[in-house]
């Protein structure tokens, strides 16, 4: 017995010991490479050939240091500290626009509703020639930032080319605390069915989609609820809990996160009161829907809480935290992977590069709903029921591409004050007449093709009978083409009175439009019908055993 507690200290004494060598040697790594980077910043600082600016270069070797990581940790300067702020607080100072580089100037793409830049007049298309007393032309939108972030109630001065106008037009915008909505539609469709649409997850998320929820319900005649998560890249992890909570009953797991030490798990379970257990619920995901929207669509699945319905979800089951760093700069950091309720994680991509192990998992796993259903881990959520949303032809994601849509919208608005109300045929001959003044052609991937292979037989010195035959060939498949805006008239008109409607009523107007014409929202509203609700989450099943 002696012997054996004996073999057991020295068993525990060389565990220590082992632990403590390697605590040793990692903190030794760790001060070497301090020590190492420390003196090659300093000798670049002091010996380069040219000055170097000492915080850029700085801020270049920290992106170098994270670019073998994975893309989600992320270095934030004090320039760019708002992102933090609208990732966590939803909120911002600034004017109320976005922006785009484009054609060499910033371009305004888009105006939120309610705050100065929309009051002062400016429109989407609008290109910003001067901010204050600086020429902005090719500068980047992140360069632009330091002119519109400041203190609230202070001005920025603007002046921007409007197509068609040969003046400049001249703003004096004041700035203001950008509240970011993170639910942007509440409706009720159908009579019957209550419609939420969430475009992210900051810290009062759950309270707008509680409100609208509780403003729904003042409709008496509410029997089901559509939860739009599609295009919703996520957020904070505590918002997708608390959104849970809505939704699901006390005491249930949400998800589960797991760190470095593996031993490590946190156990996110729901504490308070929800609001409604019972409603019938879908939730919709595509492709854009990502990390806080995946738990919660994931933990609504796992728990049969309510149908998934869309396409499948982008795939991120890695979780960030925050750090503060001096200088109002920060950090975040991929810290641990989140496991939804069956057990499952999400994770799709693989980024086991180098340093980079632990990140993959196996793919394909089966795991189980409450009810029973088969779900796989390492793949998005797969939808309970995948609908493929409608896909532009090829011709208008050219038009697009191209900014041809927009810029066309931009001209033809600029002769009204408001949305014009013309017969389709006008507005269709008066894009026919822009692209034909512009000298757009499109061109199909089969012509794409053949120009290809024209230019290898050619660049080949293949015979000159294989080369006209090939050229013979073009012409015939250019016969063949009938008029390319006729075959695409409806969904041109659509495209084309949508980006001009934009330049005049709010972002909300517009999305409230989209409503009537989104198939997969219809869609839903039928998989919703207790029948179909039913079969879908394997209730009749149970009930039967």
């Amino acid at each position: 017995m002696k012997r054996l507690k004996y073999i057991i200290l020295i068993f525990i004494v060389s565990s220590i010991l082992l632990e403590a060598k390697f605590d040793d040697d990692y903190y030794l790594k760790l001060n070497k490479s301090f020590e190492i980077f420390g003196e090659v910043y300093r000798k670049l600082s002091e010996n380069y050939v040219m000055e170097i600016d000492p915080e850029l270069l700085m801020e270049e070797g920290i992106q170098g240091m994270l670019l073998g990581l994975d893309p989600y940790t992320s270095f934030y300067s004090e320039s760019e500290s708002d992102d933090i702020d609208i990732i966590t607080d939803g909120s911002y100072v600034g004017i109320g626009i976005t922006i785009s580089y484009m054609d060499s100037m910033l371009t305004v793409i888009g105006i939120r509703d309610g705050y100065s830049a929309q009051k002062s007049g400016l429109r989407i298309g609008d290109r910003i020639y001067m901010a204050d007393t600086t020429v902005v032309l090719n500068k980047t939108s992140d360069e632009f930032r330091k002119f519109t972030r400041g203190k609230p109630g202070t001005f920025l001065d603007l002046k921007v080319l409007r197509d068609g106008i040969k003046d400049t037009f001249s703003f004096r915008i004041e700035r203001q605390e950008i509240k970011v909505k993170n639910v942007t539609i509440s409706t009720i469709l159908s009579d019957s069915v209550g419609y939420i649409k969430v475009d992210r997850f900051s810290r009062f998320t759950d309270q707008e989609i509680r409100s609208a929820l509780y403003e729904l319900k003042q409709n008496k005649n509410l029997k089901s609820l559509i939860l739009d998560l599609r295009d919703n890249p996520g957020g904070l992890l505590e918002a997708a809990i608390s959104t849970c909570e809505i939704f699901i009953p006390q005491n249930n797991v949400i998800v589960s996160t797991k760190g470095r030490n593996e031993n490590e798990i946190r156990t996110y379970r729901t504490i308070i009161q929800p609001v409604d257990t019972v409603i019938p619920l879908a939730v919709l995901i595509n492709e854009g829907s990502a990390s806080a929207s995946e738990i919660v669509a994931g933990a609504i699945q796992d728990l049969d809480r309510g149908i998934i319905i869309g396409q499948k979800s982008f795939g991120k089951g890695l979780v960030q935290s925050v750090y503060n760093l001096p200088y109002n700069s920060a950090i975040k950091i991929t810290t641990s992977k989140y496991y939804i309720p069956s057990g499952r994680c999400i994770q799709k991509l693989n980024f086991e590069k180098g340093r980079n192990k632990g990140l993959n998992l196996h793919y394909d796993s089966v795991y189980y709903t409450r009810n029973g259903r088969p779900v796989l881990e390492s793949n998005g959520i797969i939808p309970d029921s995948i609908i493929k949303s409608e896909e532009p032809s090829q011709f208008i994601i050219d038009l697009l591409n191209k900014n041809i849509i927009f810029k066309f919208a931009n001209i033809f608005s600029t002769n009204y004050d408001k949305v014009p109300e013309l017969p389709n045929e006008t507005l269709l001959k008066s894009f026919r007449d822009y692209i034909n003044s512009i000298n757009y052609k499109y061109q199909s991937e089969l012509e794409a093709r053949l120009d290809t292979l024209y230019q290898i037989v050619s660049k080949e010195n293949y015979n000159k009978k294989l080369q006209k035959d090939l050229m013979d060939f073009a012409k015939r498949i250019k016969k063949e083409q009938k008029d390319i805006i006729a075959e695409n008239t409806e969904e041109l008109i659509k495209i084309l009175t949508k980006e001009i409607r934009s330049r005049f009523v709010s972002e909300e107007q517009i999305s409230r439009e989209q409503l009537n014409n989104d198939i997969i929202l219809k869609t839903s509203i039928s998989l919703l019908e207790k029948k179909n609700y039913n079969k879908i989450l394997n209730i009749k099943s149970l009930t039967q055993n």
